[in-house]
């Protein structure tokens, strides 16, 4: 399981703003939230769980299963 954040350089807000205590999402926020829940269909070793977007960052949850980290760690020849 890994957490994950990313943050827009200089932290700009670029997804949308905070409305109350909820982001309105804007294009590039919706874009952003769209690819992650693609992250699957790239990766079927990753599962997604939870994840929160934010203006200027986003935070998520992914589960890489261990078939697959142990295969990606073994040598060519083996």
């Amino acid at each position: 399981m890994y957490f994950v954040t990313i943050c827009v350089q200089d932290r700009r807000c670029l997804f949308g703003d905070i409305a109350g205590s909820e982001l309105r999402e804007n294009a590039a926020g919706r874009s952003v939230s769209s690819w992650w829940q693609k992250i699957p269909d790239k990766y079927p070793y990753v599962a997604l769980d939870d994840f929160v977007l934010m203006p200027n960052h986003l935070h998520g949850i992914l589960h890489i299963t261990e078939v697959v980290l142990g295969r990606s760690n073994r040598s060519p020849a083996g």
